[in-house]
């Protein structure tokens, strides 16, 4: 009558190298097995397929919040994809208050332009997406004297520039208030009272009178 011995039988007997070996076999054999479940996942999915690899990383995360026992949660990619969401909604506001100052100042100068009306709708919509987006912590992290002077330099780098006896407003006349809230009457508003045109002139300007100047 053939049968298996067991382990322990076999331990009791006094074979303790047999034992020994056939437990280090079985500890190892469970270790490449846990190895490979985590690594189920192919490394280069992010890579590849980063669709794919956001849907199963969700399902993972799903798991685990519910109590679950899982492996393949590419934590690396994780982390700074969640780092990256905010610093993407900081840089979309960041680029809304630029191109609202941009425009700001393009009607400043050519508050006569046939794309008035252009640039105010344009000032509008980019207020609205700024406040969608802007959160309470980004507050300590907006700049707006660079934003501001980043817009001029765009501007003159375009070749739009004041002329004659008028100059930039030396420092950003608004607040990040004004910018996110206030209407652009009052904005416009804000900017002539840092910088007025001269007495008896409509604000001479680099864009002739007569041409969009849209952007």
């Amino acid at each position: 009558m053939s049968y298996k011995v067991s382990i322990a039988d076999r331990a009791a007997r006094g074979d303790d190298h047999v034992s020994r070996t056939t437990l280090i076999e079985r500890h190892c054999w469970h270790f490449i097995r846990r190895e490979c479940n985590i690594r189920r996942m192919p490394n280069d999915l992010y890579d590849r397929d980063i669709l794919m690899w956001s849907e199963q990383q969700a399902d993972l995360l799903r798991r685990l919040e519910r109590g679950e026992r899982v492996n393949g949660v590419d934590w690396t990619h994780v982390v700074e994809e969640i780092e990256d969401v905010g610093l993407s909604e900081l840089h979309s506001v960041q680029s809304y208050l630029n191109l609202m100052l941009v425009h700001l100042l393009k009607i400043w100068l050519s508050p006569d332009s046939e794309a008035l009306r252009h640039w105010r709708g344009e000032i509008v919509a980019f207020q609205k997406n700024a406040g969608r987006r802007f959160a309470p912590s980004m507050r300590q992290r907006i700049d707006l004297g660079k934003l501001y002077d980043e817009a001029i330099e765009q501007l003159e780098a375009g070749g739009l520039r004041p002329e004659g006896s008028r100059h930039w407003p030396t420092v950003c006349p608004f607040t990040l208030d004004q910018l996110l809230c206030d209407k652009w009457v009052s904005l416009e508003d804000c900017l002539n009272a840092a910088a007025p045109a001269p007495r008896g002139t409509a604000g001479p300007t680099s864009i002739k009178p007569g041409t969009t100047g849209a952007v």
